[in-house]
């Protein structure tokens, strides 16, 4: 083909989309199809969950992994991966991934007013208490239960690595869910969170002067490892403050 030639033919600039679906799939080896659907498992999530008064369940307003519903192989890979959160006698399994999902427990104040102390009996006796490494709780709501006790609970969870407090303004916008930190600039928050500090650092005290001061003397535990890191932060959805 001359130059002249290969000057005036057209080469499409877009790539072809992506196949939607991969019939031969169930037909690799199960290993591959293992690892296929292990990779493909979402990385740390935001797991909202509520109180329904009416049903007197909890409830998850956050879809499950997609994994969960596909096929028999990918369900099986999903349920080998996430454990169920239990809150209460709900009937309603809550997948969650322990070591890297984030709790977030929002409320609507007229709910929260009458339902704090159930809220914080079924916190302090559930078994997730011992594994729960990260839990955010709505702005609305935290106060109301630092009020009846939350941080004495919180501060016998061992392992819960940070505590989040987060501000919505109840706008209706549609997305993935993330969290973003609240500026320097609003010293309300932060004011808030440092008193939320040192209140759980002196409600830790309390929890180890009772229980794990013989331990701590024996061992030699460093009695500051267990600090959690509180946060205020604002709901995004798409990018977006919610």
């Amino acid at each position: 083909m001359t130059d002249e030639a290969l000057s005036k033919t057209s080469y499409p600039t877009t790539l072809p989309a992506p196949e939607a679906t991969f019939p031969p799939f169930p037909y690799l080896p199960i290993e591959l199809q293992v690892k296929i659907w292990l990779a493909s498992l979402p990385s740390s999530r935001i797991v909202e969950v509520s109180f329904s008064p009416s049903r007197n369940i909890y409830i998850s307003n956050s879809p499950p992994p997609l994994a969960l519903s596909v096929c028999h192989t990918s369900r099986q890979v999903a349920k080998s991966h996430y454990e169920n959160l239990r809150l209460g006698d709900s009937p309603l399994p809550i997948p969650f991934d322990f070591a890297i999902d984030k709790l977030y427990v929002s409320f609507l104040p007229p709910i929260i007013s009458t339902h704090a102390s159930i809220f914080l009996y079924d916190l302090a006796v559930s078994p997730c208490r011992h594994v729960l490494r990260s839990m955010f709780l709505d702005m609305r709501a935290f106060n109301k239960l630092c009020d009846n006790g939350l941080l004495i609970i919180v501060a016998g969870m061992n392992r819960l690595d940070e505590l989040g407090i987060v501000t919505e303004y109840g706008r209706a916008f549609r997305g993935e869910a993330r969290f973003v930190d609240c500026p320097l600039s609003r010293s309300d928050l932060i004011g808030l969170t440092e008193r939320v500090a040192g209140e759980l650092y002196e409600a830790k005290k309390r929890v180890v002067s009772t229980r794990r001061v013989k331990r701590c003397n024996e061992v030699g535990e460093e009695k500051g490892s267990d600090m959690v890191r509180i946060r205020s932060v604002f709901l995004t959805r798409g990018g977006q403050i919610v």
